[in-house]
């Protein structure tokens, strides 16, 4: 995450294409596959989990551009949910970082409040205290928003454009019902 600050710092356009949408359609980042081609956006993957159209029309605009180097089939495996069994497509997503070490303005660090709450704090059996101290001493930048459908949600509503909602009243109800159970 320093070398992003740093080429945002620089203004370095660090904006990530987000070429393949939730459904497995192309999005405007994938150019002529998109919700701009001649009979709509390209989709990998169809809602059965099956093969959509993207791979032909990806192969087919390259044989149209003389840009194809070779066709062939190849038997290759690929990455399947253990849940559902369905392809995994593997695309970028908007995600969330805490940094551990930045300065909050006063001189402490995320780490260092975390590490002085730790010490502050009375641990039975008093060995889960060295473990979480150790855990926190040693963690990089942390990623919040790792896409899974299990563990602790993170309450989060944004607009159709992708634009976050930070309202303090509805964040303040939000941790109060997390606090209620």
């Amino acid at each position: 995450m320093d070398a992003v600050a740093e080429l945002l710092k620089r203004g370095v356009d660090t904006a990530i294409p987000f070429p393949v949408d939730d459904a497995g359609f192309f999005t405007k980042d994938a150019p002529g596959f998109g919700p701009d081609r001649e009979g709509g956006a390209a989709r990998v993957i169809d809602d059965n989990g099956k093969k959509g159209n993207a791979n032909q029309a990806v192969i087919e605009e390259l044989i149209k551009r003389n840009a194809l180097f070779a066709r062939g089939r190849l038997k290759h495996s690929y990455p399947h949910s253990w849940r559902s069994k369905k392809p995994i497509i593997f695309r970028n997503t908007p995600q969330w970082f805490v940094y551990m070490d930045k300065d909050l303005g006063d001189g402490t660090t995320l780490r260092s409040r975390a590490l002085k709450a730790i010490d502050d704090t009375r641990f039975v059996p008093s060995a889960g205290q060295n473990r979480i101290r150790a855990m926190i001493e040693e963690r990089p930048d942390w990623v919040l928003s790792r896409q899974r459908a299990w563990g602790v949600p993170i309450a989060v509503f944004a607009d159709v454009d992708g634009n976050v909602l930070k309202d303090e009243a509805v964040n303040q109800r939000i941790m109060e019902a997390f606090e209620a159970e």
